[in-house]
């Protein structure tokens, strides 16, 4: 999965010292140098040269898509979103509505029918080709 001599991000956890519970983690720009003969932990140089052992859990590639960067609260998506975005919204954006499973069903098929109008869907519905 990584190349020797890729840059990559190492990602090392910490307990943090004034809350206990809580960890911290640091991203350090590494140098991919191989891999063990157990297929999981891999060597890499830090700036400084040092090499260490890491497991491919705490390995990442740069620019690597991640979920740690999703908004989850209003405040994350008004932040995301600037200015143009009101309280009201960025709540409706971070807490969606939940919709019925006859609402889900139509949503699922207007999406597998790569988003065929509403109107077309309840015509197949009242043909029989679809489930009512």
């Amino acid at each position: 999965q990584f190349t020797l001599g890729e840059s990559l991000l190492y990602f090392k956890f910490s307990r943090n010292k004034k809350k206990k519970s809580k960890l911290d983690v640091t991203t350090i720009s590494v140098v991919y140098e191989g891999v063990n003969a157990d297929g999981k932990t891999h060597i890499v140089r830090m700036a400084d040269g040092t090499k260490m052992t890491v497991h491919d859990a705490y390995l990442q590639k740069h620019l690597q898509p991640s979920f740690d960067n999703i908004p989850q609260t209003p405040l994350d998506y008004k932040t995301e979103a600037g200015i143009g975005i009101t309280q009201e919204e960025a709540q409706r954006l971070a807490r969606p509505t939940v919709l019925a499973p006859a609402q889900q069903e139509l949503l699922s098929w207007h999406h597998r029918l790569y988003h065929l109008k509403f109107k077309r869907l309840f015509t197949l519905a009242r043909l029989g080709i679809l489930p009512k």
